[in-house]
């Protein structure tokens, strides 16, 4: 049986929402909402409204279209979480990051 939307969001939530390095209190504050609501929504206790998804997807400075990409296969989720942790870095630091791989691929 496919997992509740509510789950996937809130899922989808808390790993953007660490790839900024940002605590659910930070992220309440900068979305303007409750710190136990963003608890709430990452535990898919409730769904969000739109104008929390708008809210949440500014403060994290993403689209909002961004917190509804899920997948259920453990490397994508890896692999999303990878993405998100790179948006927002500096070319030089992407570099360093792509050398890294690149270093890895060689082994």
């Amino acid at each position: 049986m496919p997992e509740k939307l509510s789950k996937s969001f809130g899922k989808k939530l808390r790993i953007l929402r660490k790839s900024k390095k940002l605590s659910q209190e930070e992220l309440a504050e900068k979305a303007n909402l409750h710190p136990t609501y963003i608890g709430v929504i990452e535990r898919g206790e409730q769904s969000a409204t739109l104008d929390t998804v708008e809210k949440l997807a500014g403060a994290l400075q993403i689209k909002e279209k961004d917190l509804f990409y899920f997948s259920s296969h453990h490397e994508d989720l890896i692999k999303e979480e990878i993405l998100a942790r790179l948006a927002g870095q500096s070319s030089k630091k992407l570099q360093k990051i792509l050398d890294i791989i690149k270093a890895l691929d060689d082994k």
